[in-house]
């Protein structure tokens, strides 16, 4: 199965994507998808008529934190994000007090805890919320996801229009809002409404407004 969605990601690439990895915690056993990320050099790109209903809610978030695996990335690179999924999905459960029926995976510009390597453009951590975070499991670090405004977008349907969902929040929303991006971690939400290639699937993304 993970040599069937390596191909999926590796076609994807032609859409400047970043590929990251995530199960949902309803379904621990066998849930993977590729789930690509914009990296925001989309100019020229057009916007399909299909994804100007993409539009956000706007919420109040309070502070959250989050455990989890992470590693710093190139955008070249970033297709490693699958193998750290990999390396985290069977130690979700040696994570204390974890809370919900979700994971996140987090992209940020750098944590204290994992230096950026010359070359690579962002931290990204697989991870899920605690309600502390106290005595971390080896390898894992601590997010902490700043209370704010959010910009949130439910990616509805296939993974295949995942990325084209993305390209439209990083090259066009942003672009032509009045909303002012936040300067904290952005992050995926996988819940159970992630139902991997289904129609039916849902994604939440997190963008961090003023």
């Amino acid at each position: 199965m993970l040599d069937k969605l390596l191909g999926y990601g590796t076609s994807a690439a032609i859409a400047l994507v970043i590929f990251s990895l995530a199960p949902s915690r309803a379904d621990w056993s066998d849930s993977f998808a590729v789930i690509p990320k914009a990296t925001g050099t989309t100019a020229g790109v057009k916007t399909p008529l299909s994804l100007t209903s993409l539009e956000p809610k706007i919420v109040q978030r309070e502070a959250e934190l989050a455990v989890g695996m992470g590693a710093s990335y190139s955008l070249e690179g970033s297709k490693e994000i699958v193998h750290l999924w990999e390396r985290f999905k069977p130690r979700i459960q040696e994570v204390p007090s974890a809370k919900g029926t979700h994971t996140l995976g987090i992209s940020c510009a750098g944590l204290s805890e994992i230096s950026r390597r010359p070359g690579d453009a962002y931290v990204y951590v697989a991870a899920v919320p605690v309600t502390r975070a106290e005595a971390l499991p080896d390898a894992m670090v601590k997010v902490e996801l700043p209370a704010g405004r959010y910009a949130v977008f439910t990616h509805k349907g296939p993974l295949a229009n995942l990325s084209s969902s993305m390209d439209y929040i990083w090259g066009s929303w942003l672009k032509r809002t009045r909303e002012k991006y936040r300067n904290a971690p952005s992050f995926e939400l996988y819940d159970q409404r992630f139902k991997s290639e289904s129609p039916e699937s849902e994604v939440d993304i997190y963008i961090p407004v003023e």
